[in-house]
């Protein structure tokens, strides 16, 4: 007996099993055309009849099996499957959310054939974050008020840094890769294909709270002179009455989506956001620039902030044309237009400057413009809203 040769093919036909068994694990739950199943969002979905299968992603919890959920590509590839009669139904796949630390662009998107869009090396990109999945009330029942607000009414909370991904589910949803690099806070399962529903109910999170705030937050790369994307050392989110008076707050509506600032901007007049980069060592945090300056000091820190529009139209939640559903407040009331004020989100992060680097070199990986102009001037930050609804309305009642 060739006892090598034995261990040899018993090794080979358990190789070949757990290979098989792992095929079909990938795939669950057999549900019967025309019948519902549920299904953590952004996964996969195939649709055939054992044999010849379709397959898409969806993004919703619960959905259909059905010909026309899958714009009738089974029909149209396989015919003979419906000319037959033959009974097709539906299985659920694996999550496309990757939680790898694989960060790749996809090439052939426009936002990557820029001539002018910064080098990223891709082999500096760091690990991701791993958050928390448990609520953490202890963080967040006691508001730290900051600094004094004009009319007394902010929160802050800290949100430390989830990952860097080429994508955006506000401007690319369902595109991976199709975006500029962008650094993510707040929640970790943040991807192209983020809905409403899956930012409320699915993630962990990086912010002081837990899972009370699943938020995502998001602000383009900033970049060193070699192409790394610098991880922030830490990351403030305020919700502030700002120039609004504090008594006409409401909470954030669940689901609420934003955008500010100008990814494409090539100049400060080109971007309408309130933002700027300044120094620690900055004398009372005077000296705010649209643009990227050297920070002298040693062990200086270079800050960026901005912040989001606070008046709401009270009827849409997600981003469309123009940003429109928010606007900027009048006086220290909203315009008829968008009557509803909520609090001011903006963000303010922080990196510690390496000793006898000038960060004026650094660049944001949305300035698609010369490098000899001055960086930063396309400075923005998208949200979604992923607060637990008690946790919002606290913040309301208690600190506004």
């Amino acid at each position: 007996l060739d006892i090598g040769a034995a261990m040899r093919g018993l090794l080979a036909t358990i190789v070949f099993v757990a290979i098989v068994a792992a095929a079909t694990a990938q795939w669950s739950q057999r549900t019967e055309e025309w019948s519902w199943f549920s299904i953590v969002p952004a996964s996969r979905v195939r649709y055939g009849n054992g044999t010849h299968w379709v397959e898409r992603v969806m993004l919703t919890y619960f959905d259909r099996c059905s010909d026309d959920r899958f714009n009738g590509e089974l029909g149209q590839k396989y015919p003979q499957i419906f000319q037959s009669g033959q009974t097709r139904y539906c299985e659920k796949g694996p999550e496309v959310y990757d939680t790898s630390n694989t960060v790749t662009p996809d090439m052939t998107a426009a936002t990557h054939k820029n001539p002018n869009m910064p080098r990223i090396d891709l082999t500096k990109i760091s690990p991701r974050g791993r958050g928390t999945n448990r609520p953490l009330a202890s963080d967040t029942d006691t508001p730290d008020p900051g600094r004094a607000a004009p009319n007394g009414g902010e929160f802050r909370i800290s949100c430390g840094f989830s990952h860097f991904a080429f994508d955006d589910p506000l401007v690319f949803p369902g595109r991976r890769g199709a975006s500029h690099l962008h650094m993510f806070f707040g929640n970790t399962r943040t991807s192209a294909f983020s809905t409403r529903d899956s930012i409320v109910n699915s993630g962990n999170s990086t912010c002081a709270g837990g899972i009370l705030n699943r938020s995502a937050y998001w602000v383009p790369a900033l970049l060193d002179t070699t192409g790394k994307p610098v991880v922030p050392d830490s990351a403030l989110w305020y919700y502030k009455s700002a120039n609004v008076e504090a008594s006409l707050m409401r909470p954030v509506p669940p689901g609420l989506s934003m955008i500010t600032g100008n990814a494409t901007a090539t100049s400060p007049e080109t971007n309408d956001a309130q933002f700027w980069f300044y120094c620690e060592s900055d004398p009372d945090y005077t000296y705010r620039t649209p643009y990227i300056r050297p920070c002298n000091a040693t062990d200086d820190i270079l800050h960026v902030f901005i912040a989001f529009k606070q008046c709401w139209d009270g009827l849409n939640l997600q981003v469309g044309a123009n940003k429109r559903h928010m606007a900027h407040n009048v006086g220290d009331a909203c315009p008829e237009s968008h009557p509803y004020a909520v609090p001011q989100i903006a963000l303010n992060i922080h990196w510690k400057v390496p000793a006898g680097v000038d960060v004026s070199k650094w660049r944001l990986s949305s300035d698609a413009y010369s490098s000899s102009l001055p960086s930063g001037y396309s400075m923005h930050a998208d949200f979604m809203s992923g607060w637990n609804n008690n946790t919002m309305q606290t913040i309301v009642n208690d600190c506004y």
